[in-house]
């Protein structure tokens, strides 16, 4: 794959990071940018990213093109690359469980897949969910063993994950009037979902 397209991103990221400027104090201040090198483009667009914590970890999931790639940010200005995993379709959105073993990846087209992330170094895909009616998922969000999808041209769907290899879905709640769900989180027993037009929508 050409480097060009990379170094042409690389170089107008850091010229029109260097252009700007903030106004501090009274007075113009130039804003401290990153050298070309801390730039990563690596298999492809970098569209999403999670971060995750916990047993002593710093974690950042990255998505590049489709590739979900696991960084050890401990050092957050030396990230490590630890493992990544190479899936059938783009990677446009990530979501981790709070104990750190399973990430949800939608890919905007029509599949959402879980991946056994328990080995750093090597994450394993357990399944390929299918959205109904070939729609596309967005945004997503696992609390415990259940995966909040938002839906585009649908609305929200619960999936069952009890068996991360045997996702199943449980229920769908349909907008009619939902253009574009973007995303989804929960907080104790609601959902909140990224509406379009409508706004924000809240599902008990």
């Amino acid at each position: 794959m050409s480097r060009k397209p990379a170094l042409a991103h690389q170089l107008w990221a850091y010229w029109l990071c260097a252009l700007l400027i903030a106004w501090s104090s009274g007075a113009w201040a130039q804003l401290n940018c990153p050298s070309t090198e801390t730039i990563h483009i690596g298999h492809g667009p970098a569209r999403t990213m999670e971060t995750w914590s916990g047993g002593g970890e710093s974690l950042l999931f990255v998505g590049e093109g489709a590739v979900l790639t696991i960084y050890n940010i401990a050092d957050p200005a030396a990230p490590v690359k630890l493992g990544e995993i190479g899936l059938s379709g783009p990677v446009w959105h990530i979501d981790v469980r709070a104990d750190g073993t399973l990430a949800a990846v939608s890919d905007r087209r029509n599949t959402i897949r879980l991946v056994n992330i328990s080995n750093r170094a090597a994450p394993v895909l357990l399944a390929s969910y299918a959205v109904p009616e070939n729609r596309n998922p967005y945004g997503l969000a696992i609390e415990g063993n259940r995966l909040y999808a938002a839906i585009r041209h649908a609305g929200l769907a619960v999936i069952d994950i009890t068996n991360p290899s045997n996702p199943a879905l449980l229920a769908q709640v349909v907008t009619p009037t939902t253009d574009f769900a973007f995303d989804v989180e929960v907080r104790g027993n609601f959902a909140y979902l990224a509406d379009d037009l409508e706004g924000v929508t809240i599902w008990n």
